[in-house]
C-alpha cells in the first residue's frame, strides 16, 4: 500500500510539473533537474547534473535542494508548534 501510495504521488508531481514546465517553455533538463531535486533533495541532484553533464544546472540544483530542506525543515517545526 504504501509502494502504491508514494507511486501516486511522484506520479501526480510528474504530471503537474511537465504541465507547468510546459506553460512556462521551460527546457527538459530544467524540469528534470527540478524533479530531481523535489523527489531526491540536492544529492540526486548533483547525481543527475553530472552524469547528464549538465554543468551549468549542478549548482542551482543543489541550492535548489538545500533551501527545500530549509524551508521545509521550518514549516514542518512550525506546524508541530502550532498543533501543541
Amino acid at each position: 500500500v504504501l509502494f502504491i501510495f508514494a507511486m501516486i504521488i511522484v506520479l501526480v508531481h510528474l504530471v503537474i510539473l511537465f504541465v507547468a514546465g510546459r506553460f512556462l517553455h521551460m527546457d527538459l533538463a530544467e524540469l528534470a533537474m527540478a524533479s530531481a531535486v523535489c523527489i531526491g533533495g540536492p544529492s540526486s541532484a548533483a547525481a543527475l547534473a553530472s552524469a547528464k553533464g549538465w554543468k551549468d544546472l549542478l549548482i542551482p540544483g543543489v541550492l535548489a535542494g538545500s533551501f527545500g530542506y530549509a524551508i521545509g525543515s521550518f514549516v514542518g517545526v512550525s506546524v508541530i508548534e502550532w498543533l501543541q
